[in-house]
């Protein structure tokens, strides 16, 4: 049986979105310590010292495929206090479709390689902060995860979480994987329909909404 490891970087409850991954070989994910930054970190400012980004958007899906230009994500970077220090929209270049022999776990109904574009020059990207996405990304929806189901159940912008799945990624081609939010079509959202337990996953809109962030 595999051991998922839960780890908080950031001090707090699940309520104000600490960060929480799942180790594929039962190690905790490195991460940076907000006490330990300091001005000379790149120059800037305590406060505005980046810990940790976020990822929502929309994905569309048609036959389990994604639709790269349907398709957005938005990038937050987050300061310890998690304040929004840079916040940007970007498109997905390319996204392939895994086979589930490749997924790093067995529940997950749904799991992509994707390459986002990098912000447009001018903007706090890339001008204050380094775009934090790497390349590739890989993400997936599977089952709600218990921490997940405690976390979202304290956010007073989620109503209802019956209907929805949990969202999940890679950073590092596989081997940490990360649940870290929340996705489900409209419906999934109002309640009006279960979560999706197996392939073929349903067209549409799929609206990804995190609960922890990403360490940087």
């Amino acid at each position: 049986m595999r051991l998922w490891t839960v780890m908080t970087v950031l001090a707090g409850c699940a309520s104000s979105k600490a960060d929480m991954a799942l180790s594929r070989n039962g190690e905790s994910a490195s991460a940076n310590d907000a006490g330990e930054m300091t001005e000379d970190d790149g120059g800037l400012p305590q406060a505005a010292q980046p810990v940790a980004w976020e990822l929502n958007g929309e994905i569309v899906l048609d036959a389990d495929v994604i639709e790269e230009d349907d398709s957005m994500l938005s990038v937050r970077m987050l300061s310890s206090d998690r304040s929004v220090l840079c916040e940007a929209d970007v498109s997905v270049e390319t996204a392939t479709t895994m086979d589930p022999s490749r997924y790093p776990e067995e529940t997950l109904v749904g799991w992509w390689r994707v390459f986002v574009d990098e912000p447009k020059a001018g903007g706090c990207f890339g001008e204050d902060y380094d775009f934090p996405v790497p390349v590739p990304m890989l993400l997936g929806i599977g089952p709600m995860h218990p921490e997940i189901v405690a976390a979202v159940g304290a956010n007073a912008d989620v109503d209802n979480i019956d209907g929805l799945n949990g969202a999940y990624a890679s950073m590092d081609g596989g081997d940490t994987l990360w649940v870290f939010g929340v996705i489900g079509t409209d419906d999934a959202f109002l309640g009006q329909s279960g979560p999706e337990e197996s392939a073929p996953l349903s067209d549409g809109v799929w609206n990804l909404e995190a609960v922890y962030s990403f360490p940087l």
